[in-house]
């Protein structure tokens, strides 16, 4: 599919596959077929869309990955061009086992850095404080409503939308069954992700977060890449 990983301890290390480049053309190839406007000019040092495109590839990695059986709900994924940088869960994926038992949620959070210091993965720790922080509006039961509209509405599903009650929580510790994929979007080149992001699984882990597997997605020369992507370029 253009990625592929390996596993570093509890962290996920992703790339192209076979090489960076063909992890390029490949969201070259997705932002072509499912993204409007698109191409467009890249704006040197707009934070906003480079977190969106970040976005956009963790979208493209889970869900033609390891987690294309879940359902996303995304935040900026599908309009990373657009200007604006919605205040939501970056992806909620809700997967549905064959009883409602088996029924999960994922909160992937995603920063993307230019740097190669990867000190800005600290910034993952204060999005997943928001999911049972003091503001409703971000809260992740208010997302898991949000969902089950979606489901009962848009996809005619309301078997599932019935579902989607099990899931809700009040803290992380009784998350039982929410997963967290804090994700880091970050130059090949940089500093050892899996230790950095071992760090991060390890403060949630103390905040109470009882499941989280962190991923690292990396492609080379990211900054100079990303104006690429964007202009569909190779």
């Amino acid at each position: 599919m253009g990625f592929n990983y390996v596993q570093s301890g509890s962290v996920a290390l992703w790339t192209g596959d076979p090489n960076c480049q063909a992890g390029h053309d490949y969201m070259c190839t997705w932002l072509r077929t499912h993204v409007s406007p698109y191409p467009v000019t890249w704006i040197t040092g707009d934070t906003r869309t480079q977190g969106n495109v970040g976005e956009a590839l963790a979208f493209c990695v889970g869900k033609f990955g390891r987690l294309h059986t879940y359902h996303p709900f995304v935040a900026n994924a599908f309009a990373p061009f657009s200007g604006i940088s919605r205040n939501e869960i970056d992806i909620l994926w809700i997967g549905f086992g064959t009883t409602p038992d088996d029924d999960r949620a994922i909160i992937q959070e995603v920063k993307t850095t230019f740097a190669q210091d990867l000190a800005y993965a600290k910034n993952l720790l204060s999005d997943y404080e928001k999911a049972f922080g003091v503001d409703p509006k971000v809260q992740f039961n208010t997302h898991l409503g949000k969902v089950k509209v979606e489901l009962e509405f848009t996809h005619k599903r309301p078997d599932l939308a019935k579902r989607v009650n099990a899931l809700t929580a009040t803290t992380p510790a009784n998350a039982k069954r929410i997963v967290c994929i804090p994700t880091l979007v970050h130059d090949l080149a940089g500093a050892d992700p899996a230790g950095t992001l071992s760090a991060i699984k390890s403060a949630m882990i103390a905040k109470g977060w009882v499941s989280v597997h962190p991923w690292s997605i990396a492609l080379s020369d990211i900054k100079l890449r990303f104006p690429r992507i964007a202009q569909d370029q190779p």
